[in-house]
């Protein structure tokens, strides 16, 4: 499809000459002529009584002139007025011109928005599809307008982030546990069994390259589609690599992750929320900027947070938050001391190894017992008195147990 064009706005309409300018005319061209003459003849001395046949001749011979010269002053005043009206007539063409020109620009803007709404409708129409290699080509399609109309780059990620939202599973189809299909010897041949595929998969993991393609400046300007919002709220991601993308007001909560989940050197720009999401295994967030407020509240991670070297230039609260294995926080640049608060790491609890290092506000904190951590200096674990193979991180003198 070739660029929108954005037609401008037709010319006004050219207004007729009124009749009475002709009359106007006519009269100022004779007033030019007369006047044009007695100037002219003024100097000419009217009486030739006394005059020889020579001056006689002569001055009728001035006379003459000064007539001729009349009717030519005459003549340039229409002249003139000859000019102005083919000037009109040439503006009036080129308005002319210029309406049909807006005329045929608006057809072709109408056509286009057609072409680009039925375009999107199939595409859309293509991601409903039962067939997987159909919702592939409805992805491409997508991607295609997004590269052909910068305007349209949101709506297109707002698509691609809705087809992710929907419901996902990725354990196997319930109908491979069933009895096998000759338990009761049913008449005729026996139905073939159902089994479990990776194609919706499959489709998934190319919506989600589209998105890493296009969310990643480092792969170029002209493929980097600015926006305004990434909502993947709900949505399952599996192997989700944003390594060095920019992403703007991007909103994950309730989010399942999938396998290991990258944001290496990613840039958050926005408020950020990853509160109540789930990352199944390894979250690297490692050199990660956040700009503004960021959420990992109630968040689970099952597997090892990477949080070192991170930026967050504003609050970010982890209330809640489950470690299951291991968290690597070593060297993160959390404003803390400074007018915004720290990361709040309140009621965490750590199933894993944790580092810690310069990062911890209060003693919220559980770990186990027994495990490798890493702990910013002056704190300590200080035994739980319901459970002495949980720990409460603490920075109180030795003896002072922490409220429980």
């Amino acid at each position: 499809m070739p660029p929108q064009v954005t037609p401008a706005d037709p010319p006004e309409p050219l207004k007729p000459i009124p009749k009475w300018t002709a009359v106007v005319a006519v009269a100022v061209i004779l007033a030019a002529i007369f006047t044009s003459y007695l100037i002219l003849s003024a100097p000419i001395p009217q009486d030739t009584a006394h005059q020889s046949v020579t001056t006689q001749l002569e001055l009728a011979r001035l006379r003459a002139e000064a007539r001729r010269n009349a009717l030519a002053t005459g003549a340039g005043f229409v002249a003139i007025g000859a000019l102005l009206l083919a000037l009109r007539r040439q503006n009036h063409a080129e308005r002319q011109q210029r309406v049909h020109e807006v005329a045929t620009a608006n057809a072709e803007d109408d056509a286009l928005q057609r072409r680009i709404t039925d375009a999107r409708i199939r595409a859309v129409e293509q991601l409903g599809s039962d067939s997987p290699s159909v919702r592939i080509g409805g992805l491409h399609n997508l991607e295609r307008i997004g590269e052909q109309h910068e305007h349209l780059r949101q709506i297109v990620l707002d698509e691609i982030c809705s087809y992710l939202r929907l419901p996902f599973d990725l354990t196997p189809a319930a109908s491979e546990t069933r009895l096998p299909a000759n338990q009761f010897e049913p008449m005729g041949p026996a139905p073939a069994e159902p089994k479990h595929d990776n194609a919706e998969r499959e489709v998934r993991l190319i919506a989600q390259e589209i998105l890493q393609r296009h969310l990643n400046p480092k792969l170029g300007k002209d493929r980097y589609w600015t926006h305004t919002r990434i909502n993947l709220r709900n949505a399952h991601l599996d192997l989700i690599d944003f390594s060095e993308c920019r992403l703007v007001s991007a909103d994950f909560t309730e989010a399942t992750f999938s396998g290991d989940t990258k944001f290496y050197r990613a840039v958050f720009s926005g408020f950020t929320n990853f509160s109540r999401a789930t990352f199944s295994g390894r979250a690297d967030f490692e050199q990660a900027s956040f700009s503004d407020f960021v959420f990992f509240v109630l968040a689970t991670f099952n597997a090892v947070l990477i949080l070192d070297n991170a930026i967050f230039k504003k609050d970010a609260h982890f209330t809640g938050v489950v470690f299951s294995r291991a968290a690597h926080v070593t060297n993160a640049d959390i404003p803390i001391g400074r007018s915004l608060r720290p990361a709040r790491f309140n009621q965490r609890l750590f199933a894993g190894r944790a580092d810690l290092t310069g990062l911890i506000e209060n003693q919220s904190v559980f770990l186990k017992e027994g495990l490798y951590h890493r702990l910013p200096e002056g704190w300590r674990l200080e035994p739980s008195r319901d459970d002495p193979e949980w720990g409460w991180l603490t920075n109180l003198p030795e003896g002072q147990a922490p409220t429980e």
